[in-house]
C-alpha cells in the first residue's frame, strides 16, 4: 500500500530519470506543474522555483481538492488553476496542480529549458493532468511495493544474521545469562525499544535490558514497579489466546499507568505451547505500534531464548549427573579408609567458599569445583595397608603416596573439559617455597586452584580424625596453618581462610553433611 510516509522525504520516490520526464512533460504542456504530497509538501516543481503567489494559491486549491476528493479549478491572473488528486490503493496520496495559461509567451519565460511549447485549452490540460495523475499513482504504488519488499528483504537478512550469531552463543550453554542479555540488547536495537525483559519461571526478578542501574531514557521504572509490571504482564501473556500480545502497555495491564506517558509493548511466550515457560517483551515510549517485521523478529528471539534455556537445563542436568558419578567414584576410593570418608566433599565445599571469597571468575570456579572433588582420585588402586597405616609411613611407602597426584592427573587430563581442573589435581601438594611434590615448583608457578585446594585440604585434614591423631579444633587447625603461611601455603589464601574460620566453625554440621551426602 502506498502511504503518505512513502511520499516523504518528498523527492526520494521521484528519481532523477522520472523527474526529468515530468519536466519534459510540463514543458510540452506549457504549464507550471506542481505536485504536492498529502502532508502539503511540494515534492515536484517545474520550473524548480515557482512564483510564491502561484505556489500559495496552488497549495490552497490542492487542500480543497484533497478534502473534496475530486478535481477542482479556479480562475487565476494567468489563466485557470487546476488541481487533480493522485489516487493510490489507500486513497488520495497527493495532488497535481497546473495553470492553464492565457498568455503562452509569459508561461514560456517561466519555464526553464528549450523546446516548443504547446499550451492547450483548459479541458485538454485537465485530461492530460488526469492521465498524469493515474500514471503517477501507479508509479507510487509500484514504488511503495518495491519499498515494502526492500524492507522485508532487509529485515529477513538482518534477522538471519542475528540468528546465526545467537546460534553460535547457544553452543556455550554455561553462558545462558550472557546469551539472554545479548538477545535483549539486539532486540532493543532492532525494534528501537528502550527496555527488553525476559521472565523465567524460577526467577524472582526478570532479566532486564538496560539493567536497573543503567540509563533507560524514557522508561525509568523503579524495581518494585518493575516487579509488579512483570507479574501482570506475565499473567496477561499466560491467559491470552495466542502466544503473543502487543499494544498499549496501560491497556494491556488494565489501565494503570506503569510509566510516564504512552508506552507500546510486544510480549511473546518463551514456549508457544507452554504459557508457564515465561515470556520475552520489548517496550518503547510513544504510540507507534510494533510493526509486522518487528513482531516476527520478537517471535524468533523468543524461540532462541527457549533453546538457550533448554540447553542450559540439559547442561545443568548433565553436570549434576557427572558430578554425582564422580562423587560416587570418590566415595568408592574413600570407602577403603573410613577415616577419610567425606574428605573430598568437604575439601570441595571449603575450596568453593575460598574461591568465591577470592573473586574467581565463573570459569575458574568451575575448574576449582572439579579439581577439588577429584584431587585425591589418584589414590585409586593404592594399597589399603598404606592408606590405613596408623603410624608414620616408611620412605618407600611415602614415595607410593607421592604418586597419587600423577595418577589423578593421568585420569583427569584425558577429559577435554577438565584440562584446567587437572592442573589442580596435579599440583595440590606443591609448596610455595618449592619443597612440595611432584615437580617441586614454587610461588606463582603453582596454579591458583591448586593453591586453594592445598589450604582446604590441610584444614580438613587437621580438623578430621586420622589413624595417627585426633581431630583439632578449628582455631587450633588455623594456628597450625598460619605457622606454614608463606612457606608451604599461599599467604593470600590462608588469610582468606582466617576470615572464614568463624563461619566454618558455626557451620561444621554443613561440612559434615556434605561428607555424608557424598
Amino acid at each position: 500500500m502506498t502511504t503518505a510516509e512513502q511520499f516523504s522525504p518528498p523527492r526520494q520516490l521521484l528519481d532523477p530519470g522520472f523527474a526529468g520526464l515530468l519536466h519534459s512533460y510540463a514543458q510540452q504542456l506549457g504549464t507550471v506543474l506542481l505536485i504536492w504530497s498529502r502532508e502539503s509538501a511540494l515534492i515536484f516543481s517545474s520550473p524548480p522555483t515557482p512564483a510564491p503567489d502561484l505556489a500559495g494559491r496552488a497549495l490552497a486549491l490542492a487542500h480543497r481538492s484533497m478534502a473534496e476528493g475530486h478535481p477542482l479549478q479556479e480562475p487565476s491572473p494567468e489563466g485557470e488553476l487546476l488541481a487533480v488528486p493522485i489516487l493510490g490503493m489507500g486513497g488520495i496520496v497527493g495532488v497535481i496542480t497546473a495553470e492553464a495559461a492565457r498568455n503562452p509567451e509569459q508561461i514560456s519565460n517561466e519555464v526553464s529549458g528549450p523546446g516548443p511549447l504547446n499550451p492547450g485549452s483548459r479541458p485538454a490540460l485537465e485530461m492530460q493532468l488526469d492521465a498524469l495523475a493515474q500514471a503517477l499513482g501507479r508509479h507510487l504504488e509500484l514504488a511503495g511495493i518495491a519499498a515494502e519488499q526492500t524492507i522485508e528483504l532487509t529485515s529477513l537478512r538482518n534477522e538471519l544474521g542475528l540468528l546465526r550469531h545467537i546460534s553460535a552463543l547457544l553452543t556455550h550453554p554455561e553462558n545462558t545469562q550472557q546469551t539472554v542479555e545479548f538477545i535483549l540488547h539486539q532486540g532493543c536495537a532492532a525494534t528501537a525499544a528502550e527496555m527488553g525483559m525476559v521472565q523465567l519461571p524460577e526467577a524472582r526478578m526478570p532479566i532486564v535490558y538496560p539493567s536497573l542501574s543503567g540509563a533507560a531514557r524514557g522508561l525509568e521504572v523503579p524495581e518494585r514497579t518493575l516487579r509488579l509490571m512483570a507479574g501482570k504482564l506475565w499473567w496477561r501473556v499466560r491467559h491470552c489466546e495466542g502466544p503473543s500480545i502487543h499494544g498499549c502497555l496501560d491497556e494491556i495491564l488494565g489501565g494503570k499507568a506503569a510509566a510516564a506517558g504512552p508506552v507500546q509493548v510486544a510480549a511473546h511466550r518463551i514456549h508457544p505451547e507452554n504459557p508457564k515457560a515465561g515470556f520475552l517483551a520489548f517496550m518503547r515510549p510513544g504510540t507507534t505500534p510494533f510493526s509486522r517485521h518487528e513482531l516476527r523478529l520478537i517471535h524468533s528471539l523468543a524461540a532462541q531464548i527457549c533453546l538457550a534455556v533448554r540447553s542450559a537445563d540439559l547442561y545443568e542436568d548433565l553436570g549434576q549427573f557427572l558430578m554425582s558419578t564422580v562423587k560416587a567414584l570418590v566415595s568408592t576410593i574413600e570407602a577403603k579408609d573410613h577415616y577419610t570418608s567425606g574428605h573430598s566433599s568437604r575439601v570441595n565445599v571449603i575450596s568453593m567458599l575460598l574461591g568465591k571469597q577470592l573473586g574467581m571468575s565463573r570459569g575458574e570456579l568451575e575448574a576449582l569445583n572439579w579439581a577439588s572433588i577429584l584431587h585425591d582420585v589418584g589414590k585409586i588402586g593404592m594399597p589399603e595397608a598404606i592408606l590405613n597405616k596408623p603410624g608414620r609411613l616408611a620412605p618407600s611407602e611415602y614415595e607410593v603416596v607421592k604418586q597419587h597426584p600423577w595418577r589423578g592427573y593421568a585420569v583427569v587430563s584425558h577429559i577435554g573439559q577438565l584440562k584446567t581442573a587437572s592442573q589442580g589435581v596435579l599440583f595440590h601438594h606443591e609448596r610455595i617455597d618449592g619443597g612440595g611434590y611432584p615437580l617441586g615448583i614454587s610461588g606463582s608457578a603453582i596454579p591458583p586452584i591448586a593453591r586453594i585446594i592445598a589450604v582446604a585440604d590441610t584444614f580438613d585434614a587437621l580438623t578430621s580424625t586420622r589413624p595417627y591423631r585426633t581431630a583439632r579444633k578449628e582455631e587450633e587447625a588455623f594456628a597450625e596453618i598460619q605457622r606454614v603461611r608463606g612457606t608451604q601455603l599461599d599467604p593470600r589464601v590462608v588469610d582468606t581462610l582466617g576470615e572464614m574460620v568463624p563461619f566454618l566453625k558455626e557451620h561444621r554440621v554443613m561440612l559434615e553433611s556434605a561428607g555424608q551426602a557424598a
